[in-house]
């Protein structure tokens, strides 16, 4: 699940970044949701971070454009999506 802005640079390209590995995705654009200062607390509450995108694999925070990326390099993200039963490319 990606959690990002409509038009926000970094949003697009986690998506960007998921799709070109094979991963569907559920995609929240918080920037548009109608109860988008809930959504928004709700978030940082859980991951202690205000900013977009954040990346869930069932629950579980993956994290930001940065650690997507960190997790394709070192395996990680293959090891996530794997255990997830999420199919992908990596």
């Amino acid at each position: 699940m990606v959690f990002g802005n409509a038009a926000h640079p970094l949003t697009t390209q986690a998506r960007t970044l998921l799709t070109s590995i094979g991963v569907t995705f559920g995609d929240i654009e918080v920037d548009r949701a109608p109860n988008r200062a809930v959504l928004k607390e709700a978030l940082a509450r859980r991951s202690g971070h205000t900013s977009v995108p954040e990346v869930y694999i069932h629950g579980q925070r993956v994290g930001d454009l940065d650690d997507i990326r960190d997790n394709v390099a070192n395996g990680e993200l293959k090891e996530l999506l794997d255990a997830a039963g999420i199919s992908h490319t990596l």
